[in-house]
């Protein structure tokens, strides 16, 4: 009878040995593995919103994305980011210690403040982005008012036309990468463009495209001082614009 259990007592031993064993070959390994593919560059595209460590940190969620592969399996096509004002994000694997990232940032052209959030929208007037985060190099536009927002659906505003001139100054802005700061539409759908010190005063137009082809050129000239541009009833060719200076 003593021989049988001590019997049993060695199976036993013997499977355990062989479990840790297999254990750590399995920890071995693994270790082998995480250290072989130590990420140490990461090359990422130029982004408008984000520096590169910024990014870095968004897209590392834990210890085991500073292994390449790892990462490269986690990120490589996000086709919905998680990272506001970032579209998508494409990870390339360029060899065991190294990845390539490739940014497609939201193409969002302007945004309105709505109970301390910035709602961002893109050229068709569509809700990309809702966020407590102001965005410096997007234009802020107040004045406006509007029924319903919602994520992905177009802005629900209660003028129309506004919104059309809304459209119209955006992709100007855009087109020509004037630096607006701020868009102020008043009761009679005047408008007044701001950057830095100088007040531009648009009026109420049906199209703004000759006053804002002008400021490109002006505006430079103009970052030094404080005052007003008129350009209410400019029209191109047109030789002189009143600026009125002050302190």
């Amino acid at each position: 009878m003593g021989k049988k259990i001590q019997m049993r007592f060695g199976k036993r031993r013997s499977l355990l040995q062989k479990v840790l064993i297999v254990a750590g070959i399995l920890v071995v390994l693994l270790g082998v593995f995480y250290f072989s593919f130590r990420l140490k560059n990461i090359e990422i595209d130029d982004c408008a919103y984000y520096t590169k460590e910024e990014l870095v940190k968004y897209m590392k969620k834990d210890g085991w994305d500073n292994n390449t592969v790892l990462f490269y399996l986690r990120n490589k096509d996000k086709k919905q980011s998680e990272i506001p004002f970032i579209q998508k994000l494409v990870v390339k694997y360029q060899d065991r210690n190294s990845v390539k990232i490739r940014i497609y940032e939201k193409p969002i052209i302007g945004c309105i403040e709505y109970m301390n959030e910035y709602i961002y929208f893109d050229k068709d007037g569509k809700v990309l982005e809702i966020s407590s985060k102001r965005m410096k190099d997007i234009p802020l536009y107040s004045g406006i008012s509007f029924k319903k927002m919602s994520l992905y659906d177009t802005l629900a505003v209660e003028n129309t036309d506004i919104f059309k001139k809304i459209l119209d100054i955006s992709q100007l802005i855009e087109k020509d990468r004037i630096p607006i700061e701020r868009v102020v539409f008043d009761s009679e759908e005047n408008v007044t463009l701001h950057y830095k010190n100088i007040k531009v005063l648009l009026g109420n137009r049906t199209t703004y495209d000759d006053p804002m082809a002008e400021l490109v050129n002006i505006l430079p000239k103009l970052k030094k001082l404080k005052g007003e541009l008129d350009m209410k009833t400019f029209k191109s060719g047109q030789s002189s614009i009143i600026f009125k200076e002050t302190k």
